[in-house]
Order: structure tokens, then sequence, then C-alpha cells
């Protein structure tokens, strides 16, 4: 007997806990949904028309009407609206009842749960012509955990087919796969996540298709002294067809989204976000390469009430055909930028929709002025930190300059030139010439169409390293640039109106015409050269002359004629012709008048319509040469090794006058020909002395 009490007495202790239990738990969600209305209130992007829980002993119904509308302040406005009708309001609607188990248990150790089966709405079949049957677009399994957490996991339909009606010739086909996901609400009703993993997605129509694998988003939301948002967004793998631009396909292999951001201002957030993609791979009819990677990274912080932020982006080493194009990166930043005012002015403009325009117009005014005052207060500074190129080395060709006010300066739009004068400035550059010379070569094949070849032949290499070497001399000629062993290097800082470039102080107008020559001269020594007048005709040696008195400057030049005018273009003009002859000249005509020609004809004819410029001409080429020339006037001006320019020759013609030029290029030691360039310019071919 007492047994039998004793068993009762234990269902009946159950019972009364089950029931009590179950009480406290309906107790316990009527609570958490007061707590959750407040919660959504708070937050700007939600409205809340309507959340009310009608509480039983082991179940209740929750009754909802909530709306999704984007702030002004919210970065997605922009996106959300585009997927929103444009006659409707920007807004996601969510209404409906929800019937709710509670008890101590219900499944998944849960203290409530409920259960949903959406159903895709009728207006949407005929946009989906092979959606499977009366299945539910989404289901839905919602838990209350005993923190009183709310958790639910859901699961998407699985669809491949037709998305469009059958009148829509731009319809596509699509196939969604296995698409689950994980959302949770803590029970402070402070935090928040969300999940997302969508195993396989293809978009196609008829010309171009795109896939993605793997597929996983991820989410959390937390509201206290200040909202903090973090998300990461990945993909494994993603493929692109494109059968009308030349079959191009274009794979990318893991793509890396994120963000870690705190709201300080209502349209102001600071903290990390980051994109990372790798092997990108790219072929069509006519090209095939590569990226190995890509980075972009920007980074906000505020300290009190200024904000700094800088942007990095990384490209890695990429491939078009066999053309290796070296990685590069940059860095931007801004700094001491006064926060406040610059909300007010993002503000303003997400404004422009309420105010007229005049009531926007002093708006910003005003806003500008304040902004203009705290901002230069403030000493704020903006700089490249870090642009550079890896060409056989990291960062072996590097950049970085910035320009910075004094903090403390009075801003005042009656004295901006005083604002300027106040100015900062710092530059480096450095850089090992054997990169320069690595990126010289690669132009080299860029411009002979050598894109699918792995290495130049010799007399490629050969030109290759002559540009470079000129280059070279050019830059060891300027006293802006320092050459320490295999580094060239610069650096410059400014302040208060005065330069200094390594060290030394110059005049900033005359310092930035020196550069421009400098960089214009190095760019024409890297470059090809421009047409040719004529082409080189092959001629035999002519016999030897029994004598002459002089050369025979009437007669038909062997390699053409040009007619120029001052300021002529391009400058210089380009002849190639054939140097050299069995003639011999003595010094009879001039000391420096000697070599061997062919005296029967000159070897070219300028005729000349002269200006305010002196003339030069000058020759290039494998063997020692020299210049012979007839002026208009029947004078002779001959030059062997001149200006600084080894043994190749230069003669200038002082105040010329307008007429005709005939021209020789001897060779100097032997009686033999060789291959040659000259060159007719009204610029001084010695870097050292421009015109």
């Amino acid at each position: 007997m007492r047994t039998a009490f004793a068993i009762i007495g234990i269902v009946f202790a159950a019972c009364v806990s089950y029931i009590g239990t179950a009480h406290y738990i309906g107790g316990m969600i009527s609570s958490n949904m007061v707590a959750y209305e407040r919660w959504l209130l708070s937050i700007e992007d939600v409205s809340v028309k309507h959340l009310s829980y009608e509480r039983g002993l082991f179940n209740g119904v929750l009754t909802y009407d909530i709306a999704l509308r984007p702030s002004r302040a919210n970065p997605m406005r922009e996106l959300f609206e585009e997927f929103i009708d444009a006659d409707m309001p920007p807004e996601i609607k969510l209404a409906g009842r929800m019937d709710v188990r509670h008890g101590p248990w219900v499944g998944k150790f849960a203290a409530a749960r409920t259960q949903i089966m959406a159903a895709l709405p009728e207006e949407f079949r005929p946009y989906l012509p092979k959606y499977p049957g009366q299945a539910p677009w989404l289901k839905v399994d919602a838990t209350v955990d005993w923190t009183g957490g709310l958790n639910a996991d859901f699961s998407f339909v699985d669809y491949n087919g037709r998305i469009g009606s059958i009148d829509d010739i731009e319809a596509i086909q699509a196939v969604v796969e296995g698409v689950t996901g994980r959302a949770r609400v803590m029970s402070a009703t402070t935090r928040g996540s969300l999940e997302i993993f969508m195993p396989r997605l293809r978009i196609a129509n008829q010309t171009t298709a795109v896939q993605l694998d793997s597929v996983r988003l991820s989410g959390a939301l937390e509201q206290g002294a200040k909202e903090k948002v973090k998300g990461e967004l990945s993909i494994q793998k993603t493929l692109i067809e494109d059968k009308n631009f030349l079959q191009t396909k274009i794979s990318v292999g893991a793509i890396k989204l994120n963000t870690d951001a705190v709201r300080e201002w209502p349209f102001i957030w600071s903290g990390l976000s980051s994109v990372v993609v790798n092997d990108i791979r790219f072929e069509n009819n006519e090209l095939r390469g590569g990226l190995s990677s890509l980075m972009f990274r920007a980074d906000t912080t505020r300290k009190e009430g200024l904000l700094s932020s800088s942007a990095t982006m990384e490209v890695g080493v990429s491939k078009i055909s066999d053309i290796n194009i070296p990685a590069f990166a940059v860095k931007m930043a801004i700094r001491n930028i006064a926060g406040e005012p610059i909300n007010d002015i993002l503000e303003a403009v997400e404004s422009m929709a309420i105010y007229d325009t005049e009531k926007l117009t002093q708006l910003l005014l005003a806003r500008l002025g304040r902004l203009g005052e705290h901002l230069i207060a403030a000493g704020p500074e903006f700089a490249f930190d870090r642009l550079a190129l890896s060409v056989k080395a990291p960062d072996d060709i590097k950049l970085s300059f910035g320009v910075s006010v004094p903090s403390g300066t009075k801003f005042s739009y009656e004295r901006m030139g005083d604002i300027a004068d106040t100015l900062e400035g710092k530059f480096a550059f450095t850089a090992s010439m054997s990169a320069i010379e690595e990126l010289m070569t690669t132009a080299l094949k860029i411009e002979i169409g050598s894109l699918e070849k792995a290495a130049l032949k010799p007399e490629d290499q050969k030109t290759a390293r002559e540009r470079f070497l000129k280059v070279k001399d050019i830059l060891s000629k300027q006293p802006m640039f320092r050459i320490d062993g295999d580094k060239l290097r610069m650096e410059a800082a400014a302040a208060r109106g005065k330069l200094n470039i390594n060290g030394n102080p110059v005049e900033p107008f005359e310092a930035g015409i020196t550069l421009g020559q400098t960089f214009q001269e190095a760019l024409a020594a890297a470059s090809p050269p421009p047409p040719l007048v004529a082409a080189p005709p092959t001629r035999a040696v002519a016999p030897p002359a029994a004598g002459f008195w002089q050369p025979n400057a009437a007669a038909s030049p062997a390699f053409g004629q040009i007619s120029l005018k001052t300021d002529f273009d391009p400058d210089p003009w380009r002849v190639q012709l054939t140097a050299g002859g069995n003639d011999f000249l003595d010094g009879k005509l001039g000391v420096d008048c000697k070599g061997y020609i062919d005296a029967a004809q000159p070897d070219f004819v300028l005729d000349y319509s002269a200006g305010k410029y002196d003339l030069f001409f000058y020759a290039e080429s494998d063997a020692d040469t020299g210049l012979i020339i007839r002026t208009p006037d029947g004078n002779w001006v001959c030059n062997d090794d001149g200006l600084n320019r080894g043994l190749d020759p230069t003669a200038q013609i002082l105040r010329p006058k307008s007429g005709k030029y005939g021209v020789w290029v001897a060779v100097i030691e032997t009686p033999n020909t060789s291959p040659a360039t000259l060159l007719i310019s009204e610029a001084n071919p010695d870097p050292q002395r421009r015109r």
C-alpha cells in the first residue's frame, strides 16, 4: 500500500512539476516577447505595427505584423531599393500568426518550439514553371532554449528550371540546391547571429552562365552602447562563361569578404573590412592569363572625435600569355578628420529629398563652414603610404608621399592662400635598377608582339639592354636622383613654400620643369623610335676615287631628303642609312673632317626653314663614326666625337640659316660601311645642356 501511495505521490509531483514548468516557460516566453518587441522598436530599420503573444498552458499563439525598411543611414538602402518595385514603399512586410508549443521537453531539449511551412504565393507560380508541386518554399524549425534564447533552423526548396514567364525572352535557367541556415537571438535581445549555406547556385541564359560553389554567409549584430556588426561571405569557387565575348571563360578560386564594424555616428562606421580573391584565371579565343591574388582592405579608427582611415589594395603576380606582370600594392590614408561635421554633411546630403533647394543650400553652406573649421584645426593628412611594384623582389620599386596641415591652423574662406602656405609635404622614391631593366624588357616584348614567347631573340635582348643603359645614363646625370649601387633614390620635403630634394634646397618651379624634362627624355629613350624617313637601301662600296678636292654636295642624295620647318615634330627626326665608303677625308676641309665616305653624293639632304633654335645633327652606330655637313652658305661643319656622346658624333649649327644641308656620315678608321642612324634636332642631345 505504501508503495502504491509512493508511486502516486511521485506521479503527482511529476505532473505538478511538469505543469508548473510549463506555466513558468509560458511566462518566460511572454516576457521574452515583450523584450523582443522593445528590441525591434529600437532598430531604426524595423517598423513594428503589432507583436503579441497569447499564452496558454502548453501552447500559445504569436501574432505579428512587422516591416523591414532600411533607414537613410543604412549603406544597403540603395541596393535594397533596386530590388523593390519603384511603385511600392521600400520595405518588406512580415505578417501572420504562429502556433507555439511550450513545456519542459518539446524536442531538442528546448523550452518552446514552433514549425513553419511557408507555401509559395500563387502569384509567383507563373514565373517558376518547374516548381516542385506544393512543396513549401521555406521550412523553419524554431525553438526557445532554457536561457530564453531564440534559435531558428531553416531550409529553402531546391529549384532547377526556368525563372520567368513563357513570354519573357530574357528568362534565365537557375539551379539552387540545398540552401540551409540558422538564426539566433540571445536572451538579452542585444545580440543576434545568422548563418546561411548554399552548396551550389547556377544561373544562365542563352549566352552567359555563372556558377557559385559552396557559398557561406554568416553575420552577427550586437546592440549596446554602440551598434556592432560582423559578417563574412565566402565562395569556394566561381565559374563565368560568356559565349558572345570571344568564348570567354573566367574561373575564380576562393573569395572571402569580411567586415567588423562599429557605428560611431549615424552615417559613419569604424572598423575593418576586407575582400580577398585567389587564383583568377581567364581564357578566350585570343588570350589566356591569370592573377594569383587580389586583396582590398579598409580600416577606419576613431580616437576621440577624429577619424583615420586607410585603404589598401594588393594585386598579386598576373600573367597574360607568357608575359608576367609584377605584383603591385597601393595604400592610401587620411588621418585626423573631424567625424561629427562629416556626419552632418552626409546627413544633409541624404536629406535632399526632404528639404527644398534653398533650405538645403543654406544647410550645406553652414555645415561646410563648420566642417572646414574642424577639419583644418585637427591637422588633417592625406598620404599614399605605399605605392609599390614587386618586379624581381618585394617592393623593389616603391613610392610614398603625403600632404598635411599643421594642427591648430585657423580656417578662413577669405584667407585660403594662407592655409595653402602652411601645407607640409614629403616624398620618397626608391627603385632597383634591375627592376627597371626588367620592366623595359617586358615593355619591348609587348612592343614587338612577343606575348607568346618566353624569351627575346638575341637582337631584341640587345635593344632592351641599350635602351636601359640610355635611361640609366639620363638618370645618373640628374642631381635630383641618387644611384647607390643598384638603387635609384629620391627624397623630397616641402614646408612653408620651400622645397628640399635629397637635402638640397631647390626652387619648386624649376624642379618641376627639370623633372618633367628628365622623365620625358627617359621615356623617349625607353620607347621605340618614331617612323623612319627612309628605309636603308643596300649599296655597294664605290671603287676608290682617283682624288677629289671636296665632296659633291650638289649630287642626288643616296638616302633621300626632307624639308623641315622650325619646331618640327617629331624631334629628333631619324633617318636610317649606311655610313662610310672608300673616299678618305684627310682633314683639308677642317680638322674634324676625317674618315671614309662616298664623296660622289651626300648620304642625306635637309632643306631647312630656320627659326630661333640652333640646329643639331648627330649619329648613332656600332662603328666609330663622324659627321661632315655642307651648310647653305658653302661652309663645312664636321665632328668626330662630341658633346659627351662617346664615339658618336654631334654637330651643332649656331644660328642656322635656311636652305639645304648636305650630310655625310663617315666611318673613321677603315674604308668600310656600317649601319647608322642620322638624327636631326633643335634640342641639344647632351642632357646637361638643354635648349
